[in-house]
């Protein structure tokens, strides 16, 4: 499914009582991770605020986001490529001495920004990973490369600091 097509669903009902997007921002913000461990459709309490993302437009997490949260940010697993890196691990198997190499490979990432309380969308827009980081830790096969805080605060910008 695309996320323009995405509907959002019923089981988010607490965003009901989300405070109306309107005035002057900063317009409190959650992101959602869709696809991944805390994904919708597993979860109606996913809303957290642990990206990249200056503190004042954070909603925080668990009910302080339900409560606070103006927009939503859907991040959707990214679409992969080749690789650009490789990660190397030793095993958390004491004794052993094995090892993992795991590469790191192109990433495209799509985002959708909703309006919390209607559920409205308002921004659909893609960014390419260009962080080639090892993690401290992995248990994926690959390891995709990751946004630059950067690139998403000058996407949201307009809509967490404007006038609405």
């Amino acid at each position: 499914m695309r996320p323009d097509d995405a509907e959002v669903p019923e089981r988010t009902g607490y965003l009901n009582s989300a405070p109306a997007y309107r005035g002057p921002g900063p317009h409190r913000l959650a992101i959602h991770h869709i696809g991944g461990p805390n994904d919708m459709s597993e979860s109606t309490h996913a809303l957290s605020s642990d990206g990249p993302l200056p503190d004042d437009w954070s909603a925080g997490t668990g009910k302080r986001a339900r409560d606070t949260a103006q927009l939503v940010l859907c991040e959707y697993p990214p679409e992969t490529g080749a690789p650009v890196r490789q990660c190397h691990y030793t095993e958390s198997i004491p004794d052993t001495g094995k090892q993992a190499t795991v590469p790191v490979v192109t990433a495209k990432y799509t985002y959708l920004l909703r309006e919390a309380r209607t559920g409205a969308a308002l921004a659909s827009f893609t960014l390419n990973g260009t962080k080639n980081d090892c993690p401290y830790r992995t248990e994926s096969d690959t390891i995709p490369q990751t946004v630059d805080a950067a690139d998403l605060v000058d996407e949201l910008r307009p809509y967490v600091t404007g006038e609405r």
